[in-house]
């Protein structure tokens, strides 16, 4: 992955290496009972502090996305929400 923008309502913006972009959709990820490491996105600045690393986007808790999970989803779908597979 070679850029992540941060959108309103807990979405991002992708683009990977080889041109593919699409749209990413966190809010039911973030908000369900079980969030686990992604709960602390509930707070807009935390989630707003999402950046890249090794192709992964990333918080500052440690909370990441598979890139792979995203772009097959992205290819797929055009957009990634969250229910498929996260690791």
């Amino acid at each position: 992955m070679c850029a992540c923008s941060v959108l309103a309502d807990w979405k991002l913006a992708v683009t990977f290496n080889d041109g593919l972009s699409g749209m990413v959709d966190m809010c039911t990820l973030v908000h369900q009972d079980n969030a686990g490491v992604f709960k602390p996105l509930r707070d807009v600045a935390f989630f707003e502090s999402a950046y890249l690393e090794y192709g992964a986007v990333t918080w500052p808790n440690g909370a990441d996305i598979s890139p792979l999970a995203m772009y097959k989803a992205i290819k797929r779908d055009g957009i990634w929400q969250g229910d498929d597979e996260l690791c």
